[in-house]
């Protein structure tokens, strides 16, 4: 089992961030943005090579991402429900991710292992997420789950931020 760490401000944001080892060795390289254009997020090797992508389907109903594995698409990432926890699946993978994906306590899953379990924690360097990943073939798809989530987390804080005062009309 590999531990993999990213440093929390970073998931999911329009930015260059570095997924390390425990041992503090670069690994991948996640690149792209969230927003109104270009809604992609690549994994890189830290050679350069393409490992997988996470596009947002557009004008879907809800929100709904494709998921690449090299240029071959995995699967469609689906908001099931989230009510006292939250549930999305990935029917191509037969994976299923539950847990609290506003705290970031959650674990992706087939229905006989898991793939990868995410949770926080804090060292000198600042705030950073830990992906428990079994497989390391699974980490690069992984990974582009985490920054969906992470995205979903984001644009709900948003959301319930937006002031609807009457001093702003």
């Amino acid at each position: 089992m590999t531990e993999y760490f990213i440093q929390k401000k970073y998931l999911g944001r329009p930015a260059r961030t570095i997924v390390k080892t425990r041992d503090d060795k670069s690994v991948f390289l996640l690149v792209g943005t969230w927003g109104p254009k270009g809604d992609v997020l690549t994994v890189y090797s830290m050679e350069g090579e393409f490992l997988a992508a996470v596009k947002k389907v557009p004008w879907s109903f809800g929100s709904r991402f494709d998921l690449y594995q090299g240029y071959e698409k995995a699967g469609t990432m689906n908001k099931i429900f989230s009510w006292r926890f939250d549930f999305y699946y990935i029917a191509q993978l037969g994976w299923h991710v539950t847990g609290n994906v506003f705290d970031h306590q959650y674990t992706i899953r087939t229905f006989t292992r898991p793939v990868m379990t995410m949770t926080t924690g804090i060292d000198v360097r600042g705030d950073y997420y830990q992906l428990d990943i079994p497989q390391d073939n699974e980490a690069p798809l992984a990974i582009c789950i985490a920054s969906v989530l992470d995205y979903w987390v984001y644009e709900n804080q948003k959301q319930k931020n937006f002031n609807f005062s009457p001093e702003l009309w």
